[in-house]
């Protein structure tokens, strides 16, 4: 893995050799090498005519080129892959539309970023293998959406992957942790910088919990490299909770520490450099060491230059900002009030959240109009659809029983109920109601992949209808988890929105719904925000 791609080796081809060492190079963060290598190739596949393996190369090229942070090389090898002929597997044109939107988004253009993000995670609906390379097209998809700020949605696609690693053969926990790890850590610093100490502690408390999974798994693995990370992660999450101690012993936990890790360049050019350097400051400050303190935040947002700046240049120009606040007050006795450099980070964060915010509209806009344009009949799936959320509507789950019951097929269902979903139409407004609901049936959407019927049965309730052999339970969990993880607050401050899940069947068509209704309400007596499985006799 690298940059948090899963790359796929021994794609068919006969270049075995030039596949295999390209994707070792590309593992062993040896990016300029790999680049080398797959350009060098390139030329002779393609005049071999070995189409797969010329898609291989340019793709991995162009993850180790944005590694190397030369994204203009890096945006034309998947210019060319994705022009490449029609036939192309959907997966791989995912990954690489994917890559090209993180690319376009970390050079400033959002439009160009949204057009292929769409697309990648229109062909991710559409397809249903949990082959890993879905996973990478996935976790690749999350990644873009990290690049655009849109935290939230990002993390509810690395999570996926993570919850899919231990069914696919050749994937390791290792390859999304720690995209996951920084992505929290990205938005417990976001919530601190903009003064949510409540969200800020939550946040970092999750980078905690992630931190220790991931270094657990690096031990277990024998990855010294994971471990070193990890620590860098956990040391500044222990530092932001307040726990001084706990923090100075994570980082002394690996090797010569992280102190001899920076010196010595283990973790250059890495987010988990800046963290370390973020931890090494903390605690000089913490000791009354200002001007060491300073020293690593000056070495912190250098780092920030050959990384990501975004969020993490800005926590450091905060932390510049205080100390050259507390040296005003000791020199001459100056109010403690925050340095215009403070402000400035603040309002940067300010402005790239509302950027995102619109990136995150404008791609589910296209994304329902990529699913109304897929439609063969728009008057017929019209009668068919509830008109709020986009799904479909009962006379639609009504037929699709009645088609089933016809066939002699047996169906499984999970009914999903909002939990008092009145209060949130009293408390907050039907407008917002409205919003949740639609907020629910997206997801619902985008967690059965496009294989399941997904309708409004009425008012507050759903039901996922399937026809395929697939784990129900863990789908009625993750429901329930996933719900519970979207940014509910940016609907309205305070919203917090949990579901009830049954799950039945497979079951005569005529008996499933009564069953999963029951099995719903069970989970409401247990105490909502559950799922409960109700097996078929």
């Amino acid at each position: 893995m690298a940059g948090g791609a899963l790359v796929v080796h021994g794609l068919p081809g006969p270049f075995h050799a030039v596949v295999d060492e390209a994707g070792d190079l590309l593992d062993a963060c040896d990016f300029r090498a790999c680049a080398a290598r797959c350009e060098a190739a390139l030329p002779w596949v393609e005049a071999l005519g070995d189409r797969s393996t010329a898609g291989y190369l340019r793709y991995v090229g162009a993850l180790a080129l944005v590694e190397l942070v030369e994204l203009d090389r890096a945006g034309e090898l998947l210019e060319e892959l994705l022009g490449a002929p029609a036939g192309q597997d959907p997966l791989w044109r995912a990954k690489a539309l994917a890559l090209a939107a993180e690319i376009a988004f970390t050079r400033g253009r959002p439009a160009r970023g949204v057009e292929h993000l769409a697309e990648a995670l229109g062909l991710l609906e559409s397809t249903g293998s949990r082959h890993v390379n879905r996973l990478s097209a996935t976790m690749a998809s999350g990644l873009a959406l990290q690049a655009a700020g849109v935290h939230p949605e990002a993390e509810v696609l690395l999570r996926r992957v993570l919850a899919d690693v231990p069914g696919t053969p050749g994937v390791s926990e290792l390859n999304v942790l720690p995209e996951l790890v920084l992505l929290v850590a990205e938005r417990a610093a976001g919530a601190q910088l903009r003064g949510e100490p409540a969200e800020a502690d939550h946040q970092w408390g999750r980078v905690l919990e992630l931190s220790l999974r991931w270094r657990r798994r690096g031990v277990l693995e024998g990855e010294a490299s994971q471990v070193l990370r990890s620590s860098a992660a956990e040391a500044l999450a222990w530092q932001r909770l307040g726990d001084h101690a706990a923090a100075s012993a994570a980082g002394a936990a690996v090797g010569s520490g992280l102190l001899g890790a920076a010196r010595s360049g283990a973790l250059l050019g890495r987010v988990e450099g800046v963290m370390a350097r973020l931890h090494l400051a903390g605690e000089a400050h913490h000791r009354g060491h200002a001007a060491a303190a300073r020293t690593h935040l000056d070495e912190a947002l250098a780092e920030t230059r050959r990384t990501e700046p975004g969020v993490w240049a800005y926590t450091v120009l905060a932390a510049l900002a205080e100390l050259d606040a507390e040296e005003r007050r000791s020199l001459h006795g100056e109010d403690a009030r925050p340095d215009r450099w403070k402000e400035l980070a603040q309002a940067l964060l300010v402005r790239t959240a509302a950027s995102s915010r619109a990136i995150a509209s404008e791609l589910e806009a296209r994304r329902r109009a990529a699913r109304a344009a897929d439609a063969h009949d728009a008057a017929a799936l019209a009668v068919l659809t509830d008109p709020l959320t986009g799904v479909t509507n009962r006379r639609g789950l009504d037929e699709a029983l009645r088609a089933a019951a016809r066939d002699g097929t047996e169906v499984a269902a999970c009914f999903v109920d909002v939990d008092r979903f009145k209060a949130v139409n009293d408390g907050f407004s039907h407008e917002v109601g409205d919003e949740v609901l639609r907020r629910v049936a997206t997801l619902l959407v985008d967690v059965t992949r496009g294989h399941d019927l997904v309708a409004r049965y009425g008012g507050d309730e759903f039901v996922v209808l399937s026809g395929h052999p697939r784990d129900l339970a863990a789908l009625g969990q993750r429901v329930v988890d996933e719900v519970a993880a979207l940014p509910w607050a940016q609907v309205a401050p305070g919203l917090r929105v949990s579901v009830s899940v049954g799950v039945t069947g497979p079951l005569a068509a005529h008996a499933v719904l009564a069953s999963a209704d029951a099995a719903m309400l069970d989970a409401k007596r247990r105490g909502r925000a559950r799922a409960v499985v109700r097996r078929a006799s």
